[in-house]
């Protein structure tokens, strides 16, 4: 798939240096959440009522504050929750807890490869509680929001007290009343065309590239 999205048109609109102070702007971000201690930010979620869980608004009542986990969304979602975590340190923080999930929906060319949005628990995860935890979900691009609604619903049945969606690119094109409150950048194309995330070690450097179909 990734071999004919190359043979077209295709346009950096992010080089490694640029993506990696992208990277930067988002651990800043999320360092100001958890300095905060709470969620009183926009696009945090709850586990509240469907109608919170959607618009991501905050919660009247935000908490004390709450030992954070970074979740990575895979594939590339999980080297960039790394990368989260590593400038992280450059802020004196760490996560209590760091995860990947499996999750599938579309492939790297947009093509639709399931119906509904897959999640592959391994039996470690199974075992694992997250009961009281903020839950960072990390992601390359927020297109649908559908695979990160499935994210979202199976982190509220494991417990999770806020949920936090953190992407690399955001298209603000979702089709679902769902938004992420960490971004790197927000970049909108037309709705044929693909958003092409580079991260290794799926691919050589860090980069954000848009193809023209």
């Amino acid at each position: 798939m990734r071999e004919l999205a190359h043979a077209l048109s295709n346009t950096v609109l992010f080089d490694r240096l640029q993506t990696s102070k992208l990277l930067d702007q988002m651990a800043a971000q999320v360092a100001a959440l958890m300095h905060a201690g709470h969620g009183s930010h926009a696009g945090l979620i709850t586990s509240q009522p469907p109608s919170t869980l959607l618009t991501g608004d905050s919660p009247t009542h935000p908490g004390s504050a709450l030992p954070w986990c970074v979740l990575g969304v895979l594939r590339r979602g999980a080297p960039l929750a790394d990368l989260l975590c590593e400038k992280l340190l450059e802020h004196d923080l760490r996560p209590a807890l760091r995860l990947d999930l499996m999750v599938k929906r579309y492939a790297d060319d947009l093509t639709l490869l399931h119906s509904e949005t897959r999640l592959q628990e391994t039996q470690a995860q199974a075992h694992t509680s997250l009961q009281g935890y903020h839950v960072l979900v990390v992601d390359d691009v927020l297109y649908t929001g559908h695979s990160l609604l499935r994210v979202v619903n199976y982190l509220i049945a494991k417990g999770a007290a806020h949920i936090t969606l953190a992407v690399l690119v955001d298209r603000h094109c979702t089709t679902l009343p769902l938004r992420a409150g960490v971004v790197g950048a927000t970049v909108q194309i037309a709705p044929c065309d693909i958003i092409d995330c580079h991260v290794p070690p799926y691919e050589e450097a860090l980069g954000v590239h848009l193809v023209k179909l």
